[in-house]
């Protein structure tokens, strides 16, 4: 998956995004949202958990870059969305 931040917007405040991995491992990889030649790794093991807070949204994207000979990997991820009716842009959710 390649380099974003998660849309801020829709989720309630100073709740985040957890992300569960499981299966193989994989890096997932920071990079600074103003230099973009900054950048981290971080392994993400089998079972780890990993909460990405709104602060870190705002100053870094992640991306889960490509492996050769990967094994499998299904990343869950949990998000508390806000109410349509408590949105900023709520007619964006209306069909």
């Amino acid at each position: 998956m390649g380099f974003h931040s998660d849309d801020a917007m829709y989720l309630t405040p100073q709740t985040g995004v957890a992300i569960a991995s499981v299966g193989s491992p994989r890096i997932m990889r920071f990079r600074n949202t103003l230099n973009h030649h900054q950048h981290h790794d971080l392994l993400l093991n089998p079972g780890s958990l990993l909460h990405l807070n709104d602060e870190l949204q705002q100053h870094w994207q992640h991306a889960i870059p490509k492996q050769s000979n990967a094994g499998e990997r299904i990343s869950i991820t949990f998000r508390r969305i806000l109410n349509q009716t408590h949105s900023a842009r709520s007619s964006d959710l209306t069909p």
